[in-house]
């Protein structure tokens, strides 16, 4: 295993190599508490929601506003939230989840076009434009 860090504009960026994965993931989970992460698992709406063009871009926004950073793992179906202390991460999470419940009863809407009210054929002409 190999391990290498440095300073990078007031930080310090920390490089893991490791020939096996189990090390890779040892070397991890021994670092997640000196990195402040907190991993937020997320539903598959809430993840398409983090993934889309204007999830990313209120991700963003969230980031430079409470001086966080957050990592989308699309393998696990979270949000990893890097902050500078547990306090800060829990915040981000709770601002997150707002964000994503607000987003999704704004988006989450059905629209019944079956009955009696609608011409017959309505769906299918619908689709096919």
């Amino acid at each position: 295993m190999k391990i290498e860090s440095r300073r990078r504009q007031g930080a310090v960026l920390t490089t893991v190599e490791a020939s096996h994965l189990e090390d890779l993931a040892l070397a991890r989970q021994r670092l997640a508490p000196l990195l402040g992460s907190r991993q937020v698992q997320l539903s598959q709406k809430q993840m398409s929601l983090v993934n889309s063009k204007n999830g990313s871009r209120q991700v963003a926004i969230m980031e430079q506003e409470m001086n966080i950073k957050m990592h989308v793992d699309d393998r696990q179906s979270a949000v990893i939230i890097y902050a500078d202390d547990g306090e800060l991460a829990a915040e981000a999470e709770r601002t997150l989840m707002e964000l994503l419940c607000t987003k999704i009863g704004d988006v989450a809407k059905d629209i019944s076009l079956r009955g009696v009210e609608y011409p017959r054929g309505l769906m299918k002409a619908l689709v096919i434009q």
